[in-house]
């Protein structure tokens, strides 16, 4: 899953100085000839003692806000203009993305988006979906780029990369960005870059279509409740390790993507089972609950965790994922998952991970 800029006031005070030096005595004024009003002349009325009342324009709704930085931040990334892009959030925003520091201020922030437009000069980014609650909206998003000059430092290779990716951006009232959580596959870009990588085993850079931009705001509905009820059946059979459980919560049509995977062809309960069953085969004995984020958005779910467990080789690691989940009619119909495989490969390296 890759958004104003504050005005500086100065107050000036002016300081009197005082002088010794006596006054001159002046002369007395001359007299002031008598003159009878004229009866049309009126006295004037008495100031007004009531407070002067001053009306200021209405703040923009929160969610008019996020829409309105998100798309300050689109056109900002593919300006390439990293500082315009950092001027979204606050001065002390925390960035935060897995396999890499969390990353504070704008500077900073600025400093890592300066990093990818120097990688890759045709730079171009997209929105596609956005889900907005009170002060939270996330994201999807992807990008693409031709590594035209030397990715995070290293060789050009002069190949095309990029990636399918969401974020969750928590906004104070003034419409600001104070914390953002970034989810992208990293080891996908590498393994795009890399020539000796075979083809199938990792996703092509996305298409160059900027498409439009989706956006699912929360009404508080009843699907809400139903999505969320059956979101916590789905993460206690995977907690219990109750497979049956879990597959019968998918439509026999639902369609599934774990984006940190290569693409899999398949839709129901088969895709499901197969998607499983590669989780419990890198991590084991592994745990996910309580989740780290949760909330509902209409009829879907999002749900940030951190998955911890065992890789095969004996490992302890932890994995920071996020689910989006759409249910209808008490049914799961789409399951799309991201998370950033260098995050376990920074832990216990590639020979600790089996294959997908």
């Amino acid at each position: 899953m890759k958004l104003a800029t504050p005005v500086i006031l100065a107050a000036l005070v002016a300081v009197g100085c005082g002088d010794s030096t006596p006054a001159p005595v002046l002369p007395p004024p001359p007299p002031v000839a008598s003159v009878t009003p004229s009866a049309t002349v009126s006295t004037p009325p008495a100031a007004s003692s009531a407070p002067v009342v001053v009306t200021l324009p209405p703040t923009p709704p929160i969610g008019e806000l996020q829409l309105t930085s998100l798309k300050a931040a689109a056109d900002a990334i593919n300006q390439h203009d990293a500082h315009k892009y950092a001027s979204v959030f606050t001065r002390d925003a925390i960035h935060k993305e897995a396999a890499a520091r969390d990353v504070v201020g704008r500077e900073d922030i600025a400093r890592r988006m300066q990093l990818l437009f120097t990688s890759f000069p045709d730079f171009k980014f997209s929105f596609d979906r956005v889900w907005q609650k009170g002060n939270v909206a996330v994201a999807t998003w992807h990008w693409n780029g031709t590594d035209t000059g030397g990715f995070l430092g290293a060789k050009a290779t002069g190949r095309k990369a990029g990636v399918q990716g969401v974020s969750v951006g928590f906004y104070n009232s003034d419409g600001l960005v104070r914390e953002i959580h970034v989810y992208e596959d990293g080891q996908t870009i590498v393994q795009q870059l890399d020539a000796a990588s075979p083809p199938a085993s990792f996703r092509t850079p996305p298409a160059d279509a900027p498409g439009t931009m989706e956006v699912l705001a929360s009404t508080g509905g009843a699907d809400e409740a139903l999505g969320l009820a059956t979101a916590k059946t789905l993460y206690d059979a995977l907690e219990a390790k109750k497979e049956p459980t879990a597959t019968a919560l998918f439509d026999a049509a639902a369609t599934l993507d774990d984006f940190a995977l290569p693409p899999r062809v398949g839709k129901g309960h088969g895709t499901w089972k197969a998607l499983y069953a590669s989780w419990l085969g890198n991590f084991g004995n592994y745990t996910q609950l309580p989740l780290y984020n949760q909330l509902a958005v209409n009829d879907y779910v999002i749900s940030e965790r951190v998955l911890k467990g065992t890789v095969p080789l004996g490992s302890p690691v932890s994995l920071h994922c996020i689910d989006i989940v759409q249910v209808k009619e008490g049914k799961i119909v789409h399951f799309w998952s991201w998370s950033n495989t260098l995050e376990l490969i920074a832990q216990v390296g590639k020979r600790g991970l089996r294959k997908p």
